[in-house]
């Protein structure tokens, strides 16, 4: 399975996406995927399950095409994880950040 956001201007000439594929999920695993800010960052999320996927980024600004694969990710059992290119101008060399975020449990 693949799932794809993409963010365009109006133009359609400046866009950016993240492509999550090969992804294997059970039935009711509770996938979580969102982007954050102007789809500068993926964050997903997968309750109490490891999921494996790669990932594929994308941004065309300028008339240039950039694109990053990155390969062999995985969530985090009962956490977010978040992915950060830090350079969305240099994506072929950046650092790709992965950070883990903990879930807020909200009780009433």
């Amino acid at each position: 399975m693949t799932i794809r956001q993409l963010r365009t201007d109006f133009s359609r000439r400046h866009w950016r996406s993240f492509e999550v594929k090969n992804l294997t999920l059970e039935v009711a695993t509770p996938l979580n995927i969102s982007a954050w800010g102007d789809l500068e960052s993926l964050e997903m999320s997968a309750g109490e399950k490891v999921i494996n996927f790669d990932l594929d980024l994308l941004q065309r600004e300028a008339g240039e095409l950039a694109s990053r694969k990155i390969s062999g990710l995985q969530t985090s059992p009962g956490k977010k994880i978040l992915i950060v290119p830090k350079n969305w101008k240099k994506l072929g060399a950046t650092e790709i950040e992965k950070r883990e975020l903990l879930k807020e449990s909200i009780r009433f």
